[in-house]
């Protein structure tokens, strides 16, 4: 003898709903859970069913008295449902609109994003100083304590470094004024561009 079949979360859905409608009138709460016996499943059931209309907006639910009451007509479902298609309509116009007006100002930008020979060695000649620059340092701490006279020829060195790492930042710095006011870029996009931080300064 088979195994009875039980009663599917869609099939409980189905024919709660189909009650409601066809009923054509509201139902007491206690009187949809006395009449889960009749569509096919237990009354603890009930709620979790009856809600899940209701957050679909299949059914409506509203205290009337002392008792909550609970209907579901056809022609309230359409209303919600065009209300709803409606709203998501106006929300898909709108985000495509602003999808479009970001391509548009997209395209504008990108004349004069490209990375230039020009800005590659600038880019490649600020890092190979910046490295001589650390190792002089360094260099300098090590023989603090040595001849004076080497040690004011690698001060002059340093200073002389230290000028040229500061022209090219302040090179990076012009480049980067210019894409913000003549070419209206985005500042942080900029420096993502140019590969700079906030603590991006002279030295």
């Amino acid at each position: 003898m088979s195994k009875k079949r039980g009663v599917s979360a869609q099939e409980k859905r189905d024919r709660l709903l189909t009650m409601l409608r066809v009923s054509l009138r509201p139902w007491s709460t206690k009187e949809i859970e006395k009449s889960a016996k009749s569509l096919g499943f237990h009354a603890m059931a009930i709620p979790d069913v009856l809600s899940g209309l209701l957050d679909d907006n299949l059914a409506i639910k509203e205290k009337i008295g002392s008792a909550n009451y609970v209907w579901s007509f056809p022609s309230d479902a359409y209303k919600k449902a065009k209300t709803k298609h409606d709203t998501f309509s106006t929300e898909v116009e709108k985000l495509t609109a602003e999808i479009a007006a970001q391509n548009k100002m997209k395209q504008e930008l990108e004349p004069g994003r490209e990375r230039t020979s020009e800005y590659n060695e600038m880019y490649d000649d600020l890092k190979t100083k910046r490295a001589e620059l650390k190792e002089l340092n360094k260099t300098a701490q090590e023989n603090a304590a040595n001849d004076p006279e080497a040690i004011k020829d690698l001060d002059i060195m340093v200073q002389e470094i230290r000028t040229n790492v500061n022209r090219v930042t302040d090179n990076t710095f012009e480049l980067q004024s210019y894409l913000v006011k003549k070419k209206n870029m985005d500042r942080k996009a900029v420096k993502d561009f140019l590969h700079i931080s906030d603590s991006y300064d002279n030295i």
